[in-house]
């Protein structure tokens, strides 16, 4: 059973993965309508709950397609590559990813855009698939310099809305992100581990992780 994606709440229809990142925003960060966040996603469930929740919520996603891509419109997706973000400096209070990362090969540059793009002080919430017996990365897959893609172990692909066929899997993550994500620009990182019967979050080593520029 895949307690992560499953356990979906029959009122907010939030799974356990989504309705735990709420619950840890909230608690960990705490911010306010105010708030200046970004959202490395903008179809899903849950960017539409936070959505509600803060009015300057800024989403997107990684799409070629021409006709989907808007800067600030409500029925339209913006495109953002993570490794090359279009913001300034400094624009944003809180940063959330969840589940990207691990689909883009050069992470370690979006590490680094993501330190850019936030406040002093500001903080990013983040998930990825993770191994907590593993010191290392596991990389499942890379990009070779004209484009192709070298698979190192057997492809593996993710669920994608806008994807029949999924979206692959680059890498696993061990705890040398951590000190990854610090060179990037980050200067204190802390992995939370969570479980509640009560909220229903099941299964086993649940982590996402906090990060402070």
């Amino acid at each position: 059973m895949n307690w992560r994606e499953h356990m979906q709440c029959p009122r907010c229809r939030l799974n356990n993965r989504m309705r735990a990142s709420i619950h840890l925003l909230m608690k960990t960060i705490a911010p306010t309508t105010e708030s200046r966040i970004y959202a490395t996603e903008q179809s899903s469930p849950l960017f539409v709950y936070l959505r509600k929740c803060f009015p300057f919520l800024q989403g997107s996603e990684f799409t070629q397609d021409s006709d989907l891509v808007s800067e600030n419109t409500s029925n339209k997706l913006r495109h953002e590559d993570l490794t090359r973000l279009s913001f300034p400096t400094h624009s944003f209070d809180v940063i959330l990813s969840f589940d990207v990362l691990e689909h883009i090969p050069d992470y370690r540059s979006a590490f680094a855009e993501c330190a850019r793009t936030l406040k002093p002080a500001g903080k990013m919430l983040l998930s990825v698939p993770f191994d907590a017996n593993s010191v290392r990365n596991q990389i499942r897959a890379q990009l070779r310099k004209d484009g192709t893609i070298e698979y190192l172990l057997p492809p593996e692909y993710h669920d994608d809305p806008r994807n029949p066929e999924g979206c692959l899997c680059f890498q696993h993550f061990g705890w040398a992100m951590l000190e990854e994500m610090k060179e990037a620009g980050f200067s204190r990182v802390w992995a939370l581990s969570y479980y509640s019967r009560e909220y229903g979050y099941l299964g086993d080593k649940q982590i996402q992780f906090l990060a402070e520029k």
